[in-house]
């Protein structure tokens, strides 16, 4: 008899779980295939595994809906979820704007008709904005109250502009207080960082790197520093060669089948990087093994035999067909012998 799941977890979906984000790719009867979004593998997930996880709160069910608003949220914040993610005074500028917000929401719902004119410096709304905040947050000082005969530090209030603009934002983004954080960090360099002779430095040195002798990087950087060729105009540059960390850090943003194919050659990329291979060769029986996985439809034909076919669990719906009986991932493997499948 086939059990019933307790909650509704549509295809799509991703579950936090273990630290680990697992994508849904199907319900199966056993439970869910899921694939995990770092790694690209794909298992089943038992379904007792998935509920008693639930319950105990130590797995989060993100649905598919959410899945496009969690990826808005992360493209306008940079990659931040939460406040707690910021530093100390971050959070206590978010705190601050947070109850601007908030005042904004309670006074319009009383009634109050706030504009952005009237919320300015020398608007008619303006100080009573800040009164309510200075009451939701009396921390932040927003009257700027003297204390002890001095000016006592406040949070800087900006115009009515910038306070509707931090409105708008909490609420589009489902009322999530990070994206009130300052977004400065996105804002990069207009004008490139390395001249033009020295990201033709970074070239020769890491298509020097990338040769079969393996040669270490430290010592193609030490070596190409003396030989590396520059114009009188570029020597009269009051410019240094970049460091070995910008070289290191071009180096690792190189994709990994180059770097295989330039320091291991074209034999060595084939076996490591081509389909169906291991990532090293084996030099005895057993040592690696192949393997590969795939989605199964057991279904009944039209003359009453039980037959199978591959699928692909991105484009199969999630409902079972009428005459599909289940479906299961297939792994396969088989021990590889100096470069060669043993079947």
């Amino acid at each position: 008899m086939t059990s019933q799941p307790l909650y509704n977890i549509p295809k799509g979906s991703i579950l936090k779980l273990d630290g680990r984000e697992l994508t849904v790719s199907v319900r199966e009867e056993s439970g869910y295939a899921v694939e995990c979004k770092e790694t690209g593998e794909c298992f089943t997930l038992p379904l007792e595994r998935v509920e008693t996880a639930i319950r105990h709160r130590d797995c989060e069910v993100i649905k598919p809906a959410d899945v496009e608003k969690r990826k808005a949220l992360l493209k306008h914040t940079d990659g931040l979820e939460c406040v707690d993610q910021l530093s100390e005074k971050d959070q206590r500028i978010v705190q601050a704007r947070l109850a601007l917000v908030i005042a904004q929401d309670e006074l319009r719902a009383e009634g109050v008709k706030l504009t952005q004119r009237s919320m300015n410096k020398s608007g008619t709304h303006r100080r009573l904005l800040l009164t309510r905040a200075e009451q939701i947050a009396p921390g932040h000082n927003f009257l700027g109250t003297r204390r002890g005969g001095k000016l006592a530090s406040g949070f800087d209030v900006p115009q009515g502009r910038t306070l509707t603009s931090y409105r708008d934002v909490y609420h589009r983004f489902d009322q999530n207080p990070v994206v009130l954080a300052d977004r400065d960090r996105m804002k990069g360099r207009r004008e490139p960082r390395l001249c033009e002779w020295q990201e033709r430095f970074i070239d020769y040195v890491l298509n020097r790197w990338h040769d079969p002798k393996k040669p270490k990087l430290a010592s193609v950087y030490k070596l190409a520093t003396k030989v590396f060729h520059r114009s009188p105009r570029e020597m009269a540059q009051d410019i240094n060669f970049p460091s070995i960390t910008t070289i290191r850090t071009r180096a690792k943003a190189i994709s990994d089948v180059v770097t295989v194919l330039g320091r291991g050659g074209t034999r060595h990329g084939a076996n490591t990087k081509g389909a169906g291979s291991t990532d090293v060769r084996a030099l005895a029986f057993g040592e690696k093994f192949e393997w590969d996985q795939c989605l199964l439809s057991i279904f009944t034909s039209g003359d009453g035999v039980v037959r199978a076919e591959v699928i692909d669990p991105r484009e199969a719906p999630q409902e079972l067909a009428d005459n599909e009986i289940r479906r299961c991932w297939l792994h396969v493997n088989s021990p590889v012998y100096r470069g060669r499948l043993l079947c």
